[in-house]
């Protein structure tokens, strides 16, 4: 069935790259009010018409639109896509060989702010999708998409959004596609991810200070113990 989904994608390849020369030509830095609210028009517009249920959620900064698909196999697995719609700044301007909102084609690559970070791959996905749901009628697992508009400026509001809606998040993998292409230009999946945890952590290796001459190879030393 899948064979169905890949001819859909090569005949209408014409019209994706254009799709994402106007949804790259969107300046959605973050802290461009009128750029967040066109880039989330756009999304859901893309989102819908893969035929992917879609709700934007506002949140105390950008908003976090949210996307379902389910599989008539309700045991079966759960996918969650993850993606952010922001872009970084663009200057300075003068390094850019090309308008940095304006898609430019050069030796087969497109060229503007975002393309790679991160709105090509994840419109990708929900290409890919909608192409299945198009050919085939129905995904082989249940799809979920989260998009944010602030990953560029630290997630500030994500963590309260995925709190809140733990169940709406729930999924048996999360597929994070915000890196680039591996030097030997082949699609590679990389398991595990890098991240930030803080902590705080405590140890207490007497009720009294002591002298390290006289008890000093008696009491543990708490620095060598957190060692």
């Amino acid at each position: 069935m899948i064979e169905k989904a890949i001819d859909h994608i090569r005949k209408n390849e014409k019209s994706f790259v254009e799709l994402l020369s106007r949804y790259v030509a969107i300046p959605s830095i973050a802290d461009n009010a009128a750029g967040i609210e066109e880039c989330v028009r756009a999304l859901k517009a893309a989102m819908e018409d893969a035929r992917i249920a879609v709700r934007v959620f506002e949140t105390e900064g950008n908003p976090i639109v949210y996307g379902e698909l389910k599989c008539p196999d309700e045991h079966a697995p759960t996918l969650l896509f993850y993606g952010h719609y922001d872009v970084q700044p663009v200057e300075p301007l003068d390094e850019w060989k090309s308008p940095p909102f304006t898609a430019t084609i050069r030796d087969g690559r497109m060229f503007a702010r975002g393309v790679a970070d991160n709105k090509g791959q994840h419109l990708a996905h929900i290409l890919a999708a909608g192409a299945y749901m198009k050919t085939v009628g129905e995904v082989p697992i249940h799809c979920k998409f989260i998009l944010e508009g602030e990953e560029e400026v630290g997630s500030e509001h994500l963590t309260a959004f995925a709190v809140a809606h733990k169940d709406l998040l729930s999924a048996d993998i999360v597929y994070v596609s915000d890196g680039p292409m591996d030097k030997s230009d082949v699609p590679a999946i990389c398991y595990g991810n890098r991240g930030v945890f803080n902590f705080r952590i405590a140890v207490e290796t007497s009720t009294t200070d002591n002298h390290s001459g006289n008890k000093g190879g008696v009491i543990p030393n708490a620095a060598w113990e957190l060692t």
